[in-house]
């Protein structure tokens, strides 16, 4: 008896259609050539990802960035983010105007995560911004729900302080060089 249950089940279960299981996958985005608009020079690069990561917290959200941009973990400082859902900013405000959605920040960042439905955007820049408009025209960020901003720390020596720094180090070799003779 119970082989014919058994073979019943077994043939019943084959039968049943198997369902295609897709994982998610990142995605290079050209930058000169996105599926939406943003109101900032070009990004350098641009990678979306068609699945939910979680958790949605600011630490779990860099070490995401710093791997999928191949940085050492631990490159990036959470300098601002916002919740739109929630209005929970830091350092940070968000707003939305028709298919227009806006995130600024009093801290310069260079590497944005912007999540969306069950997506997700990253978004670098070689020179740091403060603002960053995006345009939905095809309804693809339905569900907008939060902005994450990360700094690499690297900040470039403004060309004065440089020439300053040089031209004293300079000096000092020449008037090492003196005592020396």
């Amino acid at each position: 008896m119970y082989k014919k249950l058994f073979s019943c089940l077994f043939i019943t279960l084959s039968l049943l259609p198997i369902s295609k299981v897709s994982a998610a996958t990142w995605s290079s985005v050209d930058p000169s050539n996105a599926f939406f608009g943003y109101t900032v020079s070009p990004a350098d690069a641009i990678w979306y990802f068609d699945g939910n990561i979680t958790p949605q917290s600011p630490a779990n959200i860099k070490t995401v960035t710093e791997n999928q941009f191949g940085l050492t973990p631990g490159a990036l400082t959470f300098v601002s983010g916002c919740d739109s859902a929630t209005s929970n900013c830091t350092n940070a405000t968000a707003g939305a105007s028709g298919n227009t959605n806006t995130f600024s920040s009093d801290v310069a960042f260079n590497y944005l995560a912007v999540h969306f439905g069950q997506a997700e955007l990253l978004l670098y820049w070689d020179n740091a911004i403060n603002s960053f408009s995006i345009t939905d025209s095809q309804n693809a960020f339905k569900g907008l729900s939060n902005y994450r901003a990360y700094s690499d720390g690297l900040s470039e020596v403004p060309l004065p302080a440089a020439g300053w720094l040089f031209g004293t180090a300079l000096v000092g070799l020449m008037g090492l060089r003196r005592k020396m003779l």
